[in-house]
């Protein structure tokens, strides 16, 4: 529940957790989280442009204004822990002083979300500094050998980085929208208080709105809300796998041919789906290699539409080790946005707003698959071990897989810090995740 959530926000400087995240701060106020904001510097020597323009300026009067701009927009936001720390920019000095001070703030406040600069601002080195300073003093807090007296560790928290100005030049790719329409008018007047930095509030009243239309998009719903249970699930085989995934079978009598090692495939496979509560479908396509057309494509898009997924798991569009397996992910991806329109097969219900999860591949370290999304099996880690023992023309695989889920269950519970967790399951998420509060 939001309402239950402790959220520390970091910032490098005096306005950058309002232009950021102040959306996000008023909602989660809103809703009655424990929110607390640190402002690590004022920003007076880097952020106060239009400030250093005044004929005798000085750097106490920036800071003076800074910190009364700063603290009103807290106040509007409805911060009531708030704390200014007055340290040096451009560049931003973190020494150990200021480290041990932060992991204090952790374990004090022991928060359950930290939200930041992300790691990478290819235009402001201060931002990655804060990135890079936030993401130690957590590992820090979290560990027991850090002594810091009256403090005890906390646990794992989840790290969101907030969007950095120059988005494309930092290579930077949400993964979660938060929707703040109903806290954009609060957000809009903390950053009116920013006369010193009076060129960027319309800058990021434009991004709000940017974000809020691919919010939209991505989410199907206006009121970018998801939720399902219950969902039936349905199996699309885009071949057998005769040629290049059935090499005992082949070993066992090389005289075979292919239809009757369809038919070993087909069996196992049907076998497999019935043990795990799934409808399944062949298509047939041919493997090793596989091959796309436009009437594959159009053929998978026509089951889509039928079916109306909520949810398409399938594999990495890149698979150095397996072609086929990015071929069929190309496919799929495809027929899914073949799937959305009306004019591709007239007749069809197009589909609604399908939320797209590409599976761990074989070799995860040579294909550069970084997981965001773990799946807990632990329940039916032994109905999947009985599904994946039905596919006897690869005996050798449900072994290495059940070593995978173990290793998979031992990071997530590391993350989650969740002792129950014993299996998993690790996905990529192609679509980011868009809700009215963080997952």
């Amino acid at each position: 529940m939001i309402q239950e959530e402790r959220v520390l926000v970091v910032s490098a400087h005096a306005a950058d957790y309002v232009w950021r995240s102040g959306g996000t701060i008023a909602k989660y106020r809103k809703a009655g989280a424990e929110v607390s904001v640190v402002v690590l510097s004022c920003g007076v020597r880097g952020e106060s442009n239009d400030l250093w323009k005044q004929q005798d300026q000085t750097s106490e009067q920036v800071e003076e204004i800074r910190t009364g701009e700063t603290t009103k927009a807290a106040s509007i936001l409805g911060i009531q822990d708030f704390e200014m720390w007055h340290g040096q920019d451009y560049p931003i000095l973190l020494d150990t002083a200021m480290e041990e001070r932060l992991i204090r703030k952790i374990r004090e406040f022991r928060p359950t979300i930290v939200i930041s600069h992300d790691k990478k601002d290819v235009l402001n080195f201060d931002h990655n500094n804060v990135s890079d300073f936030v993401w130690r003093c957590c590992i820090m807090a979290n560990s027991k050998g850090v002594l810091i007296n009256g403090t005890s560790p906390t646990k794992q928290m989840r790290i969101y980085g907030f969007e950095p100005h120059q988005t494309e030049l930092s290579g930077y790719i949400p993964a979660i929208l938060i929707d703040i329409t109903d806290t954009y008018e609060q957000k809009m007047e903390a950053m009116n208080c920013f006369k010193a930095q009076g060129h960027l509030i319309q800058y990021y009243s434009n991004r709000c709105e940017m974000r809020g239309n691919h919010a939209r998009r991505w989410s199907g719903s206006q009121e970018c809300r998801y939720a399902k249970d219950k969902s039936p699930v349905k199996v699309v085989c885009l071949s057998y796998g005769e040629r290049g995934e059935s090499n005992p079978v082949w070993k066992k009598d090389p005289n075979i041919g292919e239809e009757a090692v369809k038919k070993i495939k087909e069996e196992e496979a049907r076998t497999a789906a019935a043990i795990l509560g799934a409808n399944i479908d062949f298509l047939d396509f041919g493997d090793h290699p596989m091959s796309s057309s436009q009437e594959k494509i159009m053929k998978l898009a026509e089951l889509i539409m039928d079916f109306q997924p909520t949810i398409l798991l399938t594999h990495m569009n890149t698979d150095i080790l397996n072609p086929d397996h990015a071929i069929a992910s190309n496919i799929a991806l495809s027929a899914l946005r073949c799937a959305h329109g009306f004019g591709t097969l007239p007749g069809h219900m197009p589909c609604k707003h399908v939320d797209v999860f590409m599976f761990e591949p074989a070799q995860p370290d040579i294909q550069g698959f970084r997981p965001d999304t773990y799946i807990d099996i632990t329940d039916v880690i032994e109905i999947r071990d009985k599904a994946m023992e039905a596919v006897a023309s690869q005996f050798y695989l449900p072994a290495f897989y059940k070593e995978r889920a173990s290793y998979r269950g031992g990071l997530a519970r590391r993350h989650a810090e969740r002792n129950e967790i014993k299996y998993a399951e690790s996905y990529i998420r192609m679509n980011p995740y868009i809700d009215k509060e963080f997952c």
